[in-house]
């Protein structure tokens, strides 16, 4: 049974999706990210989620990273935290992609590699054809797509954090299959998801630096993606790009977490949406337009009360979208995009 204030989350969350869709047309998916299992008992959160999806039917689920295997570094809690999250995930019928975060690092347990293999192999079995994955060795990587053409909308599984570290690393490799991807594209609707905000907006303050950003080009992925966008030529290693010929497909957002606060930027056409998680954060490191609400899942007497914090999204046949929080502030936390 769910507590009652989840169980109100979802009640209030169907009833303003049914005001947004009344004929049910929309391309809809889950986004839940940061959930930092270990030491915990975050990872009850995939049980509200599967709870939610009974009431709000969706093509696939997203896990915007950050499952938490940093967590001492410890083999039995690193194999707890890998187990409790794909048994969470694997409730679900439908399709579910994992996207690395930057605390999705354990080697105890297995390679980054293997860990992609993991969580998403099963991934491209549900999704039947309309999903791929590129599962690279060398860089540690796992990106991909999901292209569902009967609703015009593809979405791309971007990886933030590549290769065999903690920190963010985007490799050419990824660099020029997402560029080569959105050359061909053959929805009208692209969304962008990762688990890292690549746009400033959504780092902390005091944590940006531009030389790394450079150095692990995180700034060539916001290069491609705004580029495409603008539908310009962008160079990306010694390779153009012209993406002025894919006129008729729109940008719709950049979805991602990492940060742990809420912000909603718009940079060169692009709108970056950050969502909170469950990590915490420092009010005073949040920059200017962002926001936090008063849970912290981490917080004992949060636990207690046994809250939620992820998302429904849902994209009309015409590209007009919504994201509906399930959660603490509510409609207050909903997006139109």
């Amino acid at each position: 049974m769910l507590p009652p204030k989840i169980a109100k989350h979802i009640q209030d969350a169907k009833r303003r999706y049914e005001a947004f869709d009344p004929k049910k047309e929309a391309f809809t998916f889950f986004f839940i990210t940061d959930v930092h299992t270990g030491g915990n008992k975050n990872y009850q959160q995939y049980d509200f989620l599967f709870d939610a999806a009974k009431t709000l039917p969706a093509h696939l689920l997203v896990n915007g990273g950050d499952l938490g295997l940093d967590c001492g570094q410890n083999l039995a809690q690193e194999t707890f935290v890998l187990n409790k999250t794909k048994e969470g995930m694997q409730q679900f019928l439908e399709p579910f992609v994992w996207l690395k975060g930057n605390h999705d690092y354990g080697q105890n347990a297995f390679s980054n590699h293997a860990l992609n293999h993991f969580f998403n192999d099963d991934f491209l079995t549900k999704s039947r054809g309309k999903g791929t994955i590129v599962f690279d060795e060398e860089c540690g990587g796992g990106y991909g797509k999901y292209e569902d053409q009967d609703k015009d909308i593809t979405l791309f599984f971007l990886n933030t954090t590549e290769g065999n570290r903690k920190d963010f690393f985007v490799s050419y490799r990824q660099l020029h299959w997402l560029a080569t991807s959105l050359k061909n594209v053959a929805t009208h609707h692209v969304i962008f998801l990762s688990h890292r905000d690549i746009d400033p907006s959504g780092n902390w303050l005091g944590s940006k630096d531009e030389e790394n950003d450079h150095r692990d080009h995180i700034d060539l992925l916001r290069l491609v993606v705004e580029g495409f966008s603008q539908k310009r030529i962008v160079e990306v290693e010694q390779q153009t790009y012209d993406f002025s010929s894919t006129l008729s497909c729109k940008t719709l957002l950049y979805l991602c977490g990492d940060s742990h606060f809420f912000q909603d930027v718009t940079t060169h056409g692009v709108r970056y949406i950050s969502r909170q998680g469950y990590g915490g954060v420092d009010q005073t490191s949040m920059p200017l337009g962002a926001s936090k609400n008063q849970y912290d899942f981490q917080k004992r007497h949060c636990f207690f009360q046994r809250e939620s914090d992820f998302d429904y999204v849902a994209i009309l046949p015409n590209g007009t979208g919504k994201i509906f929080h399930i959660g603490p502030d509510e409609e207050k936390r909903d997006i139109i995009f």
